[in-house]
């Protein structure tokens, strides 16, 4: 069972328990002092809860942001923001398609015989340096 599987189920059970708690009592404003707190502090650390699940690089931050700006409405929407938007990805350079017919010219070469092994790994590399 993965972490995000066992974080809900453990919720769940605890709701269910209030709930049982709150249903022994007999009393009808039982379910509003038990359960109301307990739905504002989720709705407000919503967004930190948001970004854990999705693995945030910087869960922290908005945890830290949640935690103090919170109580704002615009500091709770900002955390929510960033905690539903995409992390960056890390961009990767694509070859230059002069660098990748000069390797295919290369491999030609190697294939022919005309050039060895060790030449065309040399010469691969020298390219792809430049």
């Amino acid at each position: 069972m993965t972490q995000k599987k066992k974080n809900i189920l453990a919720v769940v059970i605890l709701l269910i328990f209030i709930a049982v708690l709150a249903t022994l009592s007999g009393e009808p404003g039982v379910y509003f002092v038990t359960l109301t707190p307990f739905l504002l502090i989720v709705g407000y650390f919503l967004p930190s809860f948001i970004a854990g699940m999705r693995k945030k690089k910087n869960t922290n931050s908005v945890f830290i942001l949640n935690l103090f700006l919170g109580w704002t409405l615009v500091g709770w929407v900002i955390a929510l923001v960033w905690a539903v938007s995409k992390d960056n990805e890390p961009t990767t350079v694509p070859l230059q398609t002069g660098d990748v017919a000069d390797i295919e010219k290369l491999a030609e070469l190697k294939e022919k015989g005309i050039i060895s092994e060790a030449e065309f790994e040399a010469k691969k590399k020298k390219i792809l340096e430049s």
